[in-house]
């Protein structure tokens, strides 16, 4: 006889919705892949008198609604716990407890595991449950599963990838139609793409939240948001895309760690990287991860990293892992607090540097104003950069500006270099770094 197996959801949002949507239409090929039948027992919502838009019979809704989580964490018929709310209070909360009783939980919670990743799963082998988190990365990208099971046997020496849609989205758009930033964010925003607060996306907070979770697991120790740079993609204007589009560049948001024994490099903000690399061709809102790893070379993840389907692909595919193991536990060792990896301030770092520059001394006359390249290029050498490209625009406003792409160079010695531009009256408007990563080429 096919045995039974419950689930309780802790949200029911898009997420939830699509997940529980998907357990029900496909019950029949679900319980003939994991030889049990998953069974949706409680849904935790916040108001179960609200109207809810979705394929599911109300009536079956409105059965399996609750606004009591204990109706979830402490019923003994539940055996796997979703955890799709978001933020990461009172979702941590109720994920521990759900742990301390014997549940396996599914969560797609990156805020929570890119805090709390090493307690939740030391937390979870300690109680013999699985802990399962596939869908905090890239939504439907299966990148996490491949990182913990498919690479055991390798070492990761690179990770590189565009960790959020919407400022791909951005980007993408900016580029193509040449729009302002304003413009394509307001854009993303009718079309759903993005939040109408959307700092945790522009400013890069999505991505290092995915970025510290690969990382912890590409080191085996603890790597939080807070350890790594992080910018985010307002300041980038169509002009930078531009110029860098003319001499062969794209610019992406791009979460990037480069991990030198015991040293790791890891930064989130916009990159310029060479057109043959193979993340300049992911447009719109698809998300892509190359990794490398020692012996296998590089690979390559990539599509939709958010939104109703691929999410809910991610998560489903968790339950069933949960499913399939039973009482036995199969979470990842990694997350240790006792490994010790240096995570290396930016400025001991080195990248290309896109810079562009602009007179900024409003008593100068016109031909003082004009930036002497020459004498650009002198200050720059001396501080040990060497050019690329160095080209002389005049702006909309009458103003030289200059553009600058250097060669490989230390982030220091460009800081050093740029407090001396100022002291020149000249200013800075912006500073991209460059890919200086293989990246798979």
């Amino acid at each position: 006889m096919t045995s039974t197996i419950k689930i309780g959801f802790l949200g029911f949002g898009t997420v939830g919705t699509g997940t529980v949507e998907v357990l029900t239409e496909n019950k029949d090929l679900l319980t003939e892949r994991v030889n049990a039948v998953l069974e949706v027992e409680k849904i935790l919502v916040k108001n179960k008198t609200k109207s809810r838009t979705t394929q599911l019979n109300q009536n079956f809704i409105s059965d399996k609604l609750t606004d009591d989580p204990e109706e979830i964490l402490r019923n003994q018929d539940i055996q796997i716990v979703v955890e799709v709310m978001g933020t990461e209070e009172p979702a941590l909360s109720y994920m521990k407890k759900a742990i301390k009783a014997g549940k396996h939980v599914v969560t797609a919670n990156k805020e929570v595991i890119a805090k709390h990743g090493e307690d939740l799963t030391s937390l979870a082998k300690n109680n013999g449950v699985n802990f399962l988190y596939e869908a905090s990365v890239a939504g439907g990208v299966p990148v996490i599963r491949p990182l913990k099971a498919c690479l055991a046997g390798n070492t990761v020496k690179e990770i590189s990838g565009i960790l959020n849609g919407t400022t791909n989205y951005i980007l993408t758009e900016m580029e193509e139609k040449e729009a302002e930033f304003n413009e394509a964010l307001k854009k993303a925003q009718e079309l759903g793409y993005a939040e109408s607060d959307p700092t945790d996306d522009v400013e890069g907070f999505d991505a290092v939240r995915k970025l510290a979770i690969m990382t912890s697991m590409a080191t085996n120790s603890t790597v939080l948001p807070e350890d790594i740079y992080t910018e985010g993609i307002s300041g980038v204007t169509k002009e930078d895309l531009q110029f860098l589009g003319d001499h062969g560049y794209k610019i992406k948001l791009l979460g990037q760690t480069k991990i030198n024994g015991t040293e790791v490099e890891s930064r989130v903000a916009p990159t310029f990287l060479p057109c043959d690399n193979p993340l300049s061709s992911v447009s719109g809102v698809y998300n892509s991860i190359l990794i490398k790893g020692e012996p296998v070379g590089y690979l390559t993840f990539t599509g939709e990293g958010a939104g109703k389907e691929a999410t809910s692909s991610a998560v489903l595919s968790d339950i069933i892992e949960a499913a399939r193991n039973g009482k036995h536990s199969n979470n990842f060792n990694g997350w240790s607090k006792n490994n010790f990896y240096k995570i290396l301030d930016k400025e001991e770092t080195s990248s290309l540097f896109y810079l562009r520059l602009v007179s900024s001394n409003p008593s100068q006359t016109e031909q003082e104003q004009k930036v002497n390249k020459s004498e650009i290029q002198n200050l720059l050498n001396h501080h040990g950069i060497e050019l690329q490209q160095l080209d002389k625009k005049s702006s909309s406003n009458g103003k030289q500006e200059l553009f600058i792409i250097t060669e490989l160079a230390k982030e220091q010695n460009v800081q050093n270099a740029i407090s001396d531009l100022q002291d020149k009256s000249v200013e800075l408007i912006n500073i991209i770094r460059g890919d200086n990563s293989n990246g798979g080429r």
